[in-house]
Order: C-alpha cells, then sequence, then structure tokens
C-alpha cells in the first residue's frame, strides 16, 4: 500500500484544469475505491498520461492510497482508495456530499402533481446521491414546467431549467426519454415546432401558401411564418384556442372567416414571435379561450400582452365567472394553482378574468375547456 502521511490541500490551487476536469469525471461515475485501470479506462487513451499524472499528484499530496499488486517481479497499481472524496469535489468544481444530500433530501420532500412523474420518482432514489440529486432537481422542474402548460423544444425546457440551451446532458435526456413520452405528453419537442392555424388567408413570402384550401388546420414553422411579407384576406376576429379538442371543433365553425390559432400552454418566445409577425400583416382584435383555471388565466394574459403590444383590442372567451359556473365538472385547487393565483396578483387582468380568478379562490374550485360547448362560445361571440 502506498500513501503520504496527510493531505495537502493547498497545493491543489496549483493545479491545471484538465486535472480538475479528469478528477470531476472520476468523482462523477465512481466510488471512493476503485480499480486503478477502471481510472485509466474512464480517462480514455487522449488522457491515458494525464490519468496517471494526476493520479501521481493524488498520492502525493495525500488524497489517494494505492494498493499495488506483485506480478512476477513488477509491483503494479491495483486498487485506488480516495481518502477524502467529499473533501475533493469542490476542488473538481463539484458540490459537496453534504450539501448534495440535503438537497437531495428537500428534494424528496417536494411534492410532483403530475402523475407520469411520480412513478419514477423511487427509481431515481436508488442512484449515487449527485446523479440522485441532479435528476430529483430535473423532475421537479419538469413538473412545474407541466403545471405551468409549457411547451417548446428541447432548448427551451433545458434554458427554463439551467438557465442554459445546453445544460442539460445527453444522459439525462436519454433517461428521460427512457421514462417518459416528452413530446406527445409534456409538449418537449425534438424537431421544428409548428405553429396550427386555419384562416382564409393567402400567405405572401418568397412564395404563396394559400391557407384556404385548408379544411381543417395546418401546421407552420417558425421560419415560414417569419417570412411572410403579405397576407392577403380578411378576417373578422383572431380565436386562440389553447385546448386541442375545442380547437378542432372551432377551426370547422370559424375558420372559413377568422384566424383560428391554437396556442400550446404557456406561449414559447418563438410562437410568440411568429405570431407578433402575423398580427402585425393582419391586425384585428382577438378572442382568447384557454382552460378556465389560474394557469389558463395565466396564458391567456401573456397571449392578450401581444395584441395590447400591436395596439389591438382582445377579451377572454369561455373564461368568466359565468362560464366556469356553469361547467358540469369542476376539479379542486391543487398546490401549483395557488403558486400561480398568489403570481396573479400582482397582475393587472381584465375585468371578467379577475372575476373568474376571485370565483376560484373562493370556491377553490377550478374548470377546464372539455367542459365548454360551442353553444357556450356563441353565446359570448355575440
Amino acid at each position: 500500500m502506498r500513501r503520504a502521511e496527510g493531505v495537502d490541500a493547498a497545493t491543489s490551487d496549483a493545479w491545471p484544469q484538465d486535472y480538475r476536469d479528469l478528477l470531476r469525471l472520476w468523482l462523477t461515475h465512481g466510488t471512493a475505491r476503485m480499480r486503478f485501470a477502471t481510472l485509466v479506462k474512464l480517462a480514455g487513451h487522449a488522457r491515458h498520461e494525464v490519468a496517471r499524472q494526476l493520479l501521481a499528484e493524488l498520492l502525493r499530496t495525500g488524497w489517494v492510497e494505492i494498493e499495488e499488486h506483485r506480478v512476477g517481479g513488477t509491483w503494479n497499481a491495483a486498487w485506488v482508495q480516495f481518502v477524502d472524496a467529499d473533501g475533493l469535489r469542490p476542488i473538481a468544481g463539484l458540490s459537496d456530499r453534504t450539501s448534495s444530500l440535503r438537497e437531495l433530501e428537500q428534494s424528496k420532500a417536494h411534492t410532483l402533481h403530475a402523475p407520469t412523474l411520480a412513478a419514477i420518482r423511487s427509481d431515481i432514489e436508488r442512484l449515487r446521491v449527485p446523479l440522485a440529486t441532479r435528476r430529483m432537481k430535473l423532475l421537479i422542474a419538469l413538473d412545474r414546467w407541466i403545471g405551468e402548460r409549457r411547451f417548446g423544444t428541447r432548448r427551451d425546457f433545458a434554458l427554463y431549467v439551467t438557465g442554459d440551451t445546453k445544460g442539460i446532458p445527453d444522459s439525462d435526456w436519454t433517461w428521460l426519454e427512457g421514462e417518459l413520452d416528452l413530446e406527445d405528453d409534456h409538449g418537449i419537442r425534438r424537431h421544428i415546432p409548428h405553429a396550427l392555424m386555419r384562416a382564409p388567408w393567402r400567405l405572401h413570402g418568397a412564395g404563396l401558401i394559400d391557407l384556404r384550401a385548408v379544411p381543417d388546420s395546418i401546421g407552420l414553422s417558425p421560419r415560414t411564418l417569419a417570412a411572410v411579407e403579405r397576407i392577403e384576406g380578411h378576417i373578422e376576429c383572431w380565436c386562440i384556442i389553447e385546448n386541442r379538442t375545442l380547437f378542432d371543433r372551432v377551426t370547422e365553425v370559424y375558420g372559413d372567416r377568422n384566424a383560428v390559432l391554437w396556442v400550446p400552454g404557456n406561449p414559447p418566445l418563438w410562437w410568440k414571435q411568429a405570431i407578433a409577425t402575423l398580427l402585425m400583416r393582419c391586425p384585428a382584435p382577438a378572442r382568447i379561450a384557454c382552460d378556465p383555471d389560474p394557469a389558463g388565466i395565466q396564458i391567456a394574459g401573456a397571449v392578450g400582452n401581444l395584441w395590447q403590444q400591436a395596439g389591438q383590442p382582445w377579451l377572454s372567451w369561455g373564461m368568466n365567472a359565468e362560464s366556469l359556473q356553469s361547467l358540469p365538472v369542476h376539479r379542486a385547487l391543487t398546490d401549483q394553482d395557488d403558486v400561480i393565483l398568489e403570481g396573479l396578483r400582482t397582475v393587472e387582468l381584465h375585468a371578467d378574468l379577475a372575476r373568474a380568478v376571485d370565483w376560484m379562490r373562493t370556491r377553490r374550485l377550478k374548470g377546464e375547456q372539455e367542459g365548454l360547448t360551442l353553444q357556450m362560445l356563441e353565446l359570448q361571440w355575440s
């Protein structure tokens, strides 16, 4: 067994970055006791010499003990024991284990509202502490994303979670894909998103797109919509619908004389930019129909802000207290709803939406658009 007499932490200040990068890899993927060959293999061929230099430095400064086995007449390194792996973590740019354990315990106490996420929680808790902590944070952020009804690309989600569009490692994406249907169930798309709509328009840009030939709805990419230079065709109003089932019904009834648009939950930046371009080409008032619940109120306000910025009026549609009261089914408010309601206290709402918020707060209930009928919307249309 080879070892130093004590740990010399001060000399680590002078370690080069490639030492710290490799050390972070070892501490993240390994245990306190590892085979020497495993550490060298993790480093890879390109960093073979760096691995040997780092191990020699770790041994000299007392951070590791190396167990050697005699093969023939030669002593060879067989096992490496990290004397104080937790103490090395900050040097490698990792959080210390105590902090990670505390974060993991806090994450375990967090209530997940999405049923699809609760099922994989127990599997995460069996992982190594650093990995379990990171993935629990990811799961909690995904729960918020779902609760706020957000929709976007992988980069949108990574930016939402980490503040960096590339902040989620590939290994975590692979794990999420293996556990969940990210695209269909949770609105996180791998590929180019599309804005769904129906309108009596001819879109002029580099070419011509005649939407009048579409009997139901069509999806157009952000680049396609950004290239629209002129819109030919008159509409009375924009109809913005959050619920897909209701959107499909409304396109049939109103799409031949109005622009009917699906808003994918809490509108992502690409959607807002694309719709702002269309609105500039074809200004008209809007009716916005989202779920009559706290998140729906929040979404309606975000969409309505586009019309406000364009100097066009907008009103909610099927979201007032009377519509909410008349729904056949109501659901209880959740903790996430309460968080959103608290945030709405500082937002200036249209009078009808403000009354709907008061109704929800008083009765502790909410609704969803599946309960709305076209007849209810027809009455409010006039």
